[in-house]
């Protein structure tokens, strides 16, 4: 199914992403690791170097952009960069994204890459006890892939396992994801009813796949539910909410509103679902695209001076108000969208992954997916 009513608001961002997307790859790291910090360039933090350059990969895949010409880059080297950074130390948390590209771009077998990060197939399902929901759903849709470009039987049998973990994560009454397992280590599971809007979208879309590549309606049955959740939870304006509470789908703290999650991951949430089989959410994703230039403070999130989105609207607090709404939120309370709207303010940052899945959204709603990719 495509989206052709969101051609007009993909087409004018596509040109922002290609440009700023030239502007944040790094020929020293051979990354894409630098991103706007307030209004100027700088390199990005922790692990998002790897997020953002294997996201920014996978978009650049399925919009065929011509990277070469472009951006001046040799995906093996990009690809080896990346790798590389998984291996000291080796960040589980994105290694799936690592995957995903990989498989997309017809990289190092599966196995020759496992190897060189020190790590093989029956190692890969007791790693996911210390990742979130987002990011088990990374490893989800890494493997999905690969075993789209493979056909191994080893891969097709970690990927059931991990759907399996998968589908462990969500609230059987709320129908949301939970942020971590109910096996995972204390220090993590204090809070893993404090789930996120990333928690919803990426275990979405990795289900969706998982309904196309194996025929299999029981994926997409389980995700309606938390999708129409999250839907009915959509604010008048298109927001969608940062953090809920799993076990029963309250809004725990509304924001950041990310423009992001607006223009990009909530789309491609919603068009994973309905490339599945499913509901096409056609006028939440049409609200959620407003947002960028219609929302509570009456700012244009998109800015066509600088050529970005900015990075979210959010609350314009101090460190201690910030850390007791945080403690108020893992006690499962919330004052956050009562009549009295929170004094708020704009984030100017934009990192890489989000000129990249802006790229993949308009993609998506716009063409037919090449053979490597599922939707």
């Amino acid at each position: 199914m495509r989206f052709k009513s969101s051609s007009a608001f993909y087409q004018e961002l596509h040109g922002f992403c290609i440009e700023r997307l030239k502007e944040s790859f790094n020929p020293d790291s051979q990354l894409f690791d630098l991103r706007l910090h307030n209004r100027h360039w700088g390199l990005v933090e922790g692990t998002e170097n790897s997020s953002s350059t294997a996201m920014v990969l996978i978009a650049l895949h399925r919009a065929d952009i011509d990277v070469e010409g472009l951006f001046s880059l040799q995906i093996k080297s990009v690809l080896k960069a990346l790798t590389d950074l998984h291996r000291f130390p080796v960040y589980h948390e994105t290694l799936g994204l690592l995957i995903w590209a990989n498989a997309i771009w017809d990289g190092s077998s599966l196995s020759d890459l496992l190897q060189e990060l020190g790590l093989s197939l029956i190692k890969i399902p007791a790693l996911t006890r210390n990742l979130k929901s987002a990011e088990l759903a990374w490893l989800v849709s890494g493997f999905a892939h690969e075993y789209r470009r493979s056909g191994e039987q080893d891969v097709l049998e970690t990927l059931k396992i991990l759907l399996t973990q998968l589908q462990l994560r969500q609230h059987k009454t709320s129908h949301v994801f939970y942020h971590y397992a109910h096996n995972a280590p204390l220090r993590l599971r204090y809070r893993r009813h404090v789930t996120t809007f990333a928690d919803q979208v990426y275990p979405v879309q990795a289900l969706a796949f998982a309904s196309i590549l194996l025929k299999e309606p029981g994926y997409l049955q389980q995700v309606q539910p938390c999708v129409q959740q999250i839907v009915d939870l959509q604010g008048k304006l298109g927001q969608w909410w940062w953090h809920y509470d799993a076990r029963n789908a309250q809004v725990l703290q509304a924001y950041p509103v990310y423009s992001v999650h607006q223009h990009a991951m909530a789309p491609m949430m919603l068009m994973a679902l309905a490339a599945a089989g499913g509901k096409a959410h056609t006028a939440a994703m049409s609200l959620s695209h407003a947002w960028q230039d219609h929302n509570e403070i009456n700012a244009n999130m998109t800015d066509r001076e600088v050529g970005t989105m900015w990075r979210d609207i959010e609350y314009d607090e101090n460190k201690l108000a910030s850390s007791f709404r945080k403690a108020r939120s893992v006690m499962g309370q919330t004052r956050d969208r009562t009549s009295r709207l929170p004094k708020l303010k704009i984030r100017y940052d934009t990192w890489p992954y989000e000129w990249g899945w802006c790229l993949y959204a308009q993609a998506i709603a716009t063409t037919a997916p090449p053979s490597q990719h599922l939707i």
